[in-house]
């Protein structure tokens, strides 16, 4: 399922999580559109290997199933990586500039990633 973001289908290097596996090299700026589990799974890993991420989610916090205290925890860990989020996000549209960058704008703010995945509505 894929969320109802102007330009998300038509944009370049967005990706789901199945296709940011076939990826042959390592974004040096990734965005992350989710802040569940599987979204985390993906800055984890794509952190240790040296991209800078961003996770954008919508809630006021990231993992909303799991405890508050928890999801503190993890944030808190992650932060220490150097990854970054954004809580809150509205994610207005998303664009490619003339190289292939994609343009994220989140609240009319636009932010430019290398490649961004997202990673919510999956079914299991």
């Amino acid at each position: 399922n894929r969320l109802p973001i102007p330009g998300l289908k038509e944009s370049k290097n967005v990706f789901d999580s199945t296709g940011i596996q076939k990826l042959e090299t390592l974004p040096q700026r990734l965005g992350i559109i989710g802040g569940g589990n599987i979204g985390l799974e993906f800055t984890s890993l794509y952190a240790n290997l040296g991209s800078k991420v961003t996770v954008f989610e919508t809630a006021s916090r990231i993992l909303p199933r799991e405890e508050d205290i928890v999801a503190q925890l993890a944030k808190e860990y992650m932060e220490e990586d150097g990854i970054s989020f954004v809580l809150n996000a509205q994610i207005n549209a998303l664009e490619n500039d003339e190289d292939d960058n994609v343009i994220l704008s989140n609240h009319g703010q636009k932010m430019s990633f290398d490649a961004v995945l997202y990673a919510t509505g999956r079914k299991p």
